[in-house]
């Protein structure tokens, strides 16, 4: 193969891995069978389905021959199954961020990574639709013609995706035998995803986790007073490890195990009280980690 080589003791290598990235796209004009890698130009795939979301998108996405093109330009076209046509191109740029989570091993006395997971997640500045034939489905309002209907889809592009990527947290079946692994898997899978809020399920960004105003009641031994913080945010939230997910049903409880390398607090503190009958008072700035 003609890929790029980066040596990981090297200074620049995350330089390198960039370059080489880049270079291997620019060859994927062609497939390249021997080492199971597509052509690029375009990326096609018989099938497609997208399952239904839970605010804006309330129905199954189905298609077939999708072919995405100029990846570089985050274009795609597509047709549907009902063998109707449509488009849906980025306005702007589309940043993708794809996590690897890999693996270290020995072979023949060399030390390799591989791939055990994989993470992709898209961020478009805006996003066009265009549907063929895609009419308001409502005999009681009447048919609107497609245009109509696109612009429904183009006026409310944002929601519409941020339901569609909801959808990418990973699922499990109760019925299955690893549904403890399943939902330990998912649960970690969700925490970095959390780097970003999803608005349309009520889920937050985790990082940081912002909360404007917080106040602790006082204790009743060493801290005797009320803490009052202002712009009180955590970090490293998303970084956690799920070590242990057990779901019973018969018991009805739900135990999570989640170690996290480091928790930081950056806040505004209003303290006036005593600490181990000591008085204090002050206000400001202030960090906590663990």
């Amino acid at each position: 193969s003609s890929f790029k080589k980066c040596n990981r003791k090297q200074a620049d290598f995350n330089k390198c891995l960039a370059t080489a990235v880049q270079d291997a796209i620019n060859q994927l004009n062609d497939p390249i069978p021997e080492i199971g890698l597509p052509s690029l130009e375009p990326l096609q795939m018989p099938t497609l389905t997208i399952p239904a979301g839970k605010t804006a998108v309330l129905f199954e996405q189905n298609y077939k021959n999708f072919i995405m093109r100029g990846l570089s330009k985050g274009k795609s076209k597509f047709q549907r199954q009902n063998r109707q046509r449509g488009m849906l191109s980025p306005r702007k740029n589309v940043t993708f961020f794809l996590t690897f989570k890999l693996e270290e091993f020995e072979k023949r006395g060399k030390r390799y990574f591989k791939v055990v997971d994989t993470k992709l997640i898209q961020e478009p500045e805006g996003i066009k639709f265009e549907f063929d034939n895609l009419v308001r489905n409502d005999v009681n309002l009447g048919s609107e013609d497609d245009t109509d209907i696109n612009k429904i889809f183009n006026d409310n592009w944002r929601p519409i995706y941020y339901d569609i990527r909801a959808s990418s947290f990973r699922k499990c079946n109760r019925t299955q035998d690893d549904f403890n692994q399943c939902l330990a898997t998912a649960l970690q899978d969700a925490l970095s995803q959390l780097t970003k809020p999803f608005p349309e399920v009520g889920l937050p960004s985790l990082d940081p986790l912002e909360t404007p105003a917080l106040t602790v009641p006082a204790g009743s031994s060493i801290l005797q007073f009320p803490q009052v913080y202002t712009n009180f945010n955590i970090y490293g939230l998303t970084n956690g490890n799920v070590t242990k997910f057990d779901f019973n049903f018969d018991n009805k409880t739900m135990y999570i195990e989640i170690i996290f390398p480091e928790i930081r607090a950056e806040f505004e503190y209003d303290y006036n009280g005593k600490i181990l009958l000591v008085p204090i008072k002050g206000k400001g700035p202030g960090k906590i980690s663990a």
